[in-house]
């Protein structure tokens, strides 16, 4: 396709019937179809809630906060975009109904609107356009190449359920964008489920079929259907749904569970996806069965009989593991790279209560979180990983954890952090220099700078490790780039404390004040024990795993 002087075109994608049924996946795995054949594929998530971002939200009520180079807090959804697609999202490629408001009612107080009366239509409308307009045709980076490239196709991911009534506005802008602009500029992509009646195995087509009326009755007629169903959907169902949404058969796009998520692409692929979207954007494909090789590869890899290796996670939310979705990809990815299948123990820090629990793993990793619930069983965790010298990491809150342990460790048993004790005796970890008391996006955030100390384990898994570098995270000077999303850090005045007792800092931050980013155990005294104030699962590819966690499982493989 000769991108110059052609505008950018889009790819809508809707859900219908329920939520929660894989809208992520298929706008990502149809972007990753559409970019084997060479083009360049950028995406936005719509949010209709009210929040600006997902800053504030609870990993309980929404899932994981993923963090962006540019600081951006925004939905777990724009992750599964930059792993899939090997892209560099900004936080204006997750829209929410927050910032629109907040953008129009600047706009108003600012007198911009010349006295006008303010409406969801045409203001709000139009500023929903305009942004996806400025957004779609925005360079972004390739995480592979280092290169800015010049998006082609911007697929689009309205969130929730059509007919929601806190997504009409973008419904309604999204309809107007397509009346507006050239034919053969837009393709809506409708996703419904099929509901399985387990007394008779019957497939009941009627939700999906409310979903289409639902969407024709907003003015937009959906140009292809993707059938969500747990098991293999016959002729004669698909006849029925042709016939009753008006879609012809060869429109309709079945995506099936699948043994992993690899297997997306490769099944959109078979059935020959960019075909049909290439028929609505004019757009000309020639089969090529190779295209799609790498993730046919790595789907089949997925499915070997692998030898396994156990990891817990000791975490605040393993109630909900949509709370740890980068962090199991990045698992996953690692132990794809070593030829192990990763199986996860989850475990609830607040059921660890004596240093005799049995972690039963391989390693263990404690992970991020906010607020004082099961610290003290994790801070017991990092205890019993050091003392039976299981391969532990520690990411945000978890460096915290060790850092704490390691001062009680040495006999100062009141350290703690402010954050879960304002007033503790030794506050170990204290708020940010810079914190106002505002919660929403006032953290560090984005990719920081952390410089490493030769001589380090540290130094070594980034630099001089025999395990591939994954990550392109490296600079010059020992220099690293990961991506942080904290308020508190390590109190300096601790550094002696937890030096002499052998939990050594391998990198501070090139941020004001050079904060610590990173400790770590000797080589010598421990297979693998680090913690890191920044999330490395943020910088992982299915093809090219965070040496963080390559070194991580590497270390607990027995020889």
């Amino acid at each position: 396709m000769n991108r110059q002087n052609r505008p950018v075109k889009y790819i809508i994608v809707t859900g219908g019937v329920m939520s929660g049924i894989g809208k992520g996946i298929t706008a990502s795995s149809i972007g990753v179809v559409l970019k084997s054949y060479g083009l360049n594929i950028t995406s936005i998530k719509i949010d209709p809630y009210l929040n600006i971002d997902a800053g504030t939200m609870s990993p309980f009520e929404h899932g994981e906060c993923y963090v962006l180079n540019d600081g951006g807090e925004v939905d777990l959804d724009l992750g599964n975009y930059e792993r899939f697609l090997g892209i560099t999202l900004t936080k204006n490629h997750n829209i929410t109904t927050g910032k629109i408001y907040s953008k129009i009612i600047q706009s108003e107080r600012n007198g911009d609107y010349l006295g006008k009366t303010v409406q969801v239509t045409p203001h709000i409308t139009d500023c929903i356009s305009d942004w996806i307009k400025n957004v779609a045709s925005t360079k972004i980076l390739d995480a592979y190449s280092k290169n800015e490239i010049e998006p082609d196709i911007c697929i689009i991911e309205l969130g929730g359920t059509v007919g929601d009534i806190e997504s009409m506005p973008f419904v309604e802008s999204l309809r107007r964008m397509k009346f507006s602009m050239p034919e053969n500029s837009m393709c809506f992509v409708h996703i419904g489920y099929l509901p399985i009646i387990k007394s008779s195995n019957e497939i009941k087509t009627k939700p999906m079929q409310h979903s289409m009326q639902t969407m024709r009755s907003l003015g937009i007629i959906p140009d292809i259907l993707c059938v969500r169903c747990e098991k293999e959907v016959d002729n004669s169902t698909i006849n029925k749904l042709s016939i009753w949404t008006n879609t012809p058969k060869k429109n309709i796009i079945i995506n099936t569970d699948v043994h992993n998520i690899y297997m997306v692409p490769v099944t959109f692929h078979s059935q020959r996806i960019m075909e049909k979207i290439g028929n609505h954007l004019d757009l000309k494909f020639k089969w090529n069965g190779s295209a799609i090789q790498k993730w046919n590869n790595m789907a089949m890899k997925y499915q070997l009989p692998l030898p396994k290796i156990n990891i817990s996670i000791i975490g605040k939310y393993t109630r909900l593991h949509d709370s740890y979705t980068s962090l199991l990809h990045a698992i996953n990815h690692a132990g794809l790279y070593l030829n192990y299948r990763v199986i996860i123990n989850w475990i609830e820090s607040d059921d660890i209560t004596n240093d005799n629990y049995n972690l039963n793993c391989d390693a263990c990793i404690i992970p991020g979180g906010f607020g004082i619930r099961g610290i003290e069983g994790m801070i017991l965790a990092s205890k019993i990983a050091r003392d039976k010298k299981i391969p532990c990491l520690g990411i945000c809150l978890g460096m915290h954890i060790m850092v704490i342990e390691s001062c009680r460790r040495s006999g100062l048993m009141e350290s703690n952090s402010t954050e879960f004790n304002k007033n503790t005796e030794n506050p170990v970890i204290c708020l940010l220099p810079d914190q106002n008391g505002v919660m929403g996006g006032t953290m560090r955030l984005g990719s920081i700078g952390t410089t490493i100390e030769k001589n380090t384990v540290a130094n070594k898994v980034y630099f001089n490790s025999n395990k591939k570098i994954g990550n392109d995270t490296l600079s010059c000077d020992n220099i690293i780039y990961e991506r942080h999303r904290h308020r508190y850090e390590f109190n300096d005045k601790y550094t002696e404390v937890i030096e002499n007792d052998g939990l050594h800092i391998s990198g501070r931050s090139t941020s004001q004040g050079n904060p610590v980013d990173i400790v770590e155990l000797d080589e010598n005294n421990h297979p693998f024990y680090i913690g890191c104030q920044f999330h490395p699962e943020f910088n992982t590819l299915p093809d090219k795993p965070h040496n963080l966690f390559v070194n991580l499982i590497s270390s607990s493989i027995q020889d």
